[in-house]
């Protein structure tokens, strides 16, 4: 199973080869390749960081923090989680999906800090 061609493992992996070669088309490809690998399996921290990194080269600053929260709180930081989604709470629109997914983190964040 963890070398099905569905392996969240060889997305990510995908994806960082697509990352490292700097293309544009690639970056889409990685974003979609890494945005499957941390659905399927969202304990990655690796697949998170390098989401984190596709996104900020995309732009997407707010997706890029909650990127970089996820992995810190799957390696046990929340302190380091709750800067990073302060930092993008700044920037979302209330009431939209990011916002609900700031707010969870924050709360678990909050949780593992306790």
């Amino acid at each position: 199973a963890l070398l099905a061609p569905d392996s969240p493992m060889i997305r990510a992996d995908y994806a960082r080869a697509l990352l490292a070669q700097e293309r544009q088309a690639n970056l889409v490809e990685a974003v979609r390749q890494l945005e499957r690998s941390t659905t399927l399996d969202g304990t990655n921290a690796r697949a998170w960081d390098l989401l984190a990194i596709a996104y900020g080269k995309q732009g997407q600053f707010v997706r890029t923090a909650i990127a970089q929260a996820e992995s810190a709180l799957l390696k046990n930081r929340p302190a380091q989680a709750l800067a990073y989604l302060t930092r993008a709470k700044k920037d979302v629109t209330a009431n939209t999906p990011a916002a609900l997914r700031i707010e969870d983190l924050m709360r678990a964040a909050e949780e593992q800090r306790a």
